[in-house]
């Protein structure tokens, strides 16, 4: 039986797919939508045109470009987008609707999230849409925002242009990310939990531990190398650390080069039912977590264009970087063997006489 490879989730090929959405026109128009009563009037005939997006919050700037590959975060040394918000963003504000005009006396800006960053306050968030030359296409401050009055997930925004003192109250839906980092495609690795054959873990002392299953139809994971008269204490606990292993999302990312690898790292290898094994080397830093992480072929598991492809593109997505992922992905991995086995029973106190 041919098992699908191609479940492993690639940025890469997310970047393309969404792209082609977010650029067909017709995917950018949603039908129905009239333009009266829009905050940016004209845009949503021009969300195609959007090749620059600057956002500004309380002095820190997240760049984002269009690419020939789909969109990149600059502050990031050019790393891919999340392509899902970028498109979430350029449409929002092109849907955003006027409710209501509000103040035009900058000294009431405060009030409503409008007013320049201070150090007891972030300020507004503005943010430019550009054309491919730079050129603005649209600038929206966005201050505080509060629920909709309609039904849905829409909410309700203070906002303003850059040359117009008046603010409005307008409802829509638009993204939150403000630094650079919110801004990058997330999704490090994502593999079908059925597709996974064994975890292996090997601590930063060389302690290890490895959970496998013998085939990709069983319920749970076992753990290997049981002593005689060793019983895991929870089946649950064994299967979360295959599962944990199945899914990574990054908190940032930078180049591998600007970041030494730890001398000691805890290593966890990931093995696939198709012969794809990726390892990921973590270091635990301070309050960072970071990890690398490179693909390759079991040489017992089945090769071919298609796991050779894969690995491939894998590896050209991983070999610059190395990404911080949150301290709970880390430490639901790195669970020590003694952990997992039943404890044996407190000896009973002995009894004396008197």
């Amino acid at each position: 039986m041919l098992r699908a490879r191609g479940t492993l989730i690639l940025a890469a090929a997310a970047v393309i797919a969404l792209g082609a959405a977010y650029y067909g026109r017709q995917s950018m128009q949603p039908t129905g939508v009239a333009d009266s009563g829009a905050f940016v009037p004209g845009l949503m005939t021009r969300v195609n045109d959007v090749a620059g997006i600057v956002i500004t919050s309380g002095g820190e700037t997240a760049t984002l470009r269009k690419r020939d590959t789909g969109w990149v975060v600059v502050e990031k040394h050019n790393y891919p987008a999340d392509l899902s918000e970028v498109r979430a963003l350029v449409l929002g504000l092109a849907e955003l609707r006027r409710i209501e005009p509000k103040t035009a006396n900058p000294e009431r800006y405060a009030e409503i999230g409008l007013a320049d960053a201070t150090e007891s306050a972030a300020g507004p968030i503005l943010v430019r849409l550009q054309d491919g030359a730079g050129g603005d296409l649209a600038a929206v401050a966005v201050g505080k925002q509060r629920p909709g009055a309609a039904e849905g997930n829409r909410s309700q925004y203070y906002v303003r242009t850059p040359d117009d003192p008046r603010a409005w109250l307008t409802e829509g839906r638009l993204p939150s990310a403000r630094a650079a980092s919110d801004w990058i495609d997330s999704q490090i690795l994502d593999i079908e939990d059925k597709r996974i054959r064994a975890v292996t873990v090997v601590h930063a002392d060389q302690a290890m531990l490895r959970v496998a299953k013998q085939s990709d139809t069983d319920d749970n994971y076992s753990l290997q190398g049981l002593a005689e008269g060793e019983e895991v204490e929870s089946v649950y606990a064994v299967n979360s650390i295959a599962r944990s292993a199945r899914a990574l999302t990054a908190k940032d990312v930078a180049r591998s080069d600007a970041l030494a690898a730890a001398d000691r790292p805890v290593r966890v290898t990931v093995e696939t039912f198709d012969g794809l094994n990726v390892e990921l080397s973590f270091d635990k830093h301070e309050d960072e977590v970071h990890v690398r992480l490179q693909a390759s072929a079991a040489e017992d598991g089945t090769t071919g264009s298609g796991l050779d492809a894969e690995v491939g593109k894998l590896n050209e997505r991983w070999r610059d970087w190395v990404y911080t992922v949150p301290a709970y992905q880390f430490d639901s991995l790195v669970t020590k063997r003694e952990d997992l086995i039943k404890k044996p029973p407190a000896p009973e106190p002995s009894q004396s006489g008197g």
